[in-house]
């Protein structure tokens, strides 16, 4: 941002915002008391899941950090390939394709915490610092790629229409709410049991948390998904308002065809009923 500043362009105060504040909240979650709580605690652990995979994915996504760094970084000299160039050749393959097809997205964001919790992949991933760390990484990426779909402003590999956008956001917010009830309604401890494995004396009732945790699940996400829609409808309102732009101006530059057509077939129909 400095950069584009210091050459005379400008970058959306806004789109600044939303990014730190998407930084600050993933510091938040994962540097403070919750954290602690967090490795023993189901109810704690979900809480910072729904921050890490909902509410700062969203957060950066608005940042449109890849606009950002396109035109923040010259191009590298002598036909090398730079930052600004990987950028740009990420975005072009074959890969970035693959991952940001609906299916995949929705698949790796919404599919991939029933397999994490409904397995011993979260204890073992859990018993120890770096599957924990791995853990929050593909909260985040697996947030930030479906997000990135739905709402991102950013280059996609994929131009994916509005309505099916929305159809995206109405079904991650099923499977979530499935998931969550699942939780609240459990009898057993999930994901290989950690949870009791490690309870602390405090925690009496380790299933009392984990139905807790679903509860988190099942309710939190209201607020992100409000941001969700309203950028959402803000965005397809102004794709619409292009678009009837371009229609005009093609319109006023070159005519609209239907519309003489229809006056043609008017004016030979008539000259038509003259002769006869």
């Amino acid at each position: 941002v400095a950069r584009l500043v210091r050459r005379g362009d400008k970058w959306s105060i806004l789109r600044t915002a939303t990014w730190m504040l998407g930084v600050v909240a993933g510091v938040f979650i994962t540097n403070t008391e919750i954290s602690r709580y967090a490795l023993v605690s189901m109810s704690a652990h979900m809480t910072q899941h729904m921050v890490l995979g909902m509410l700062v994915p969203i957060l950066l996504v608005l940042g449109a950090p890849i606009t950002l760094a396109l035109r923040a970084l010259p191009p590298t000299k002598l036909d090398l390939v730079g930052p600004r160039e990987w950028i740009l050749l990420v975005l072009q393959s074959y890969y970035s394709k693959l991952i940001t097809h609906p299916l995949v997205a929705l698949t790796w964001y919404s599919g991939s915490i029933f397999v994490v919790y409904f397995s011993s992949l979260m204890t073992f991933l859990m018993s120890s610092h770096l599957g924990h760390v791995l853990m929050h990484i593909h909260f985040v990426l697996a947030g930030y790629l479906f997000f990135w779909l739905v709402i991102g402003t950013d280059f996609q590999p994929r131009n994916i229409g509005y309505p099916f956008k929305l159809l995206l956001v109405f079904v991650s917010m099923v499977i979530h709410a499935v998931f969550g009830l699942i939780l609240m309604q459990s009898t057993s401890l999930v994901g290989g049991g950690w949870f009791g494995k490690v309870a602390p004396v405090w925690l009496t009732d380790p299933i009392a948390d984990q139905q807790l945790a679903g509860a988190i699940a099942w309710s939190f996400g209201e607020l992100p998904m409000l941001l969700v829609f309203l950028a959402l409808g803000i965005q397809w309102a102004k794709a619409d308002k292009q678009q009837a732009v371009r229609l005009d101006r093609v319109a006023d530059n070159y005519g609209d065809a239907d519309r003489t057509a229809y006056n043609e077939m008017l004016r030979q129909l008539n000259n038509k009923g003259d002769k006869e």
